[in-house]
């Protein structure tokens, strides 16, 4: 039984070592996502009643006058 053990625990101990040897930082030094500007978009949801239906209606904050009906479509450039 002892011998068992110890050869399931040396399994165990080589699994872990590959899955944490595979695994990558999430601080890399990756130049190609840090040339990219992130953009905050801030999309307001209403819930409305059209012929007994319930529907979503959105608007972007910057452009709070254009309400939609169902889909948003955003793009900043």
């Amino acid at each position: 039984m002892k011998k068992i053990l110890t050869f399931l625990t040396g399994i165990v101990f080589l699994i872990t070592i590959l899955v944490v040897g595979g695994c990558k930082s999430e601080t890399t030094n990756d130049d190609s996502n840090s040339s990219k500007e992130l953009k905050k978009v801030t999309i307001f949801l209403k819930v409305i009643e059209i012929d007994g239906d319930k529907r979503l209606e959105m608007y972007n904050a910057k452009h709070p006058d254009k309400k939609v009906i169902d889909s948003l479509h955003v793009a900043y450039v």
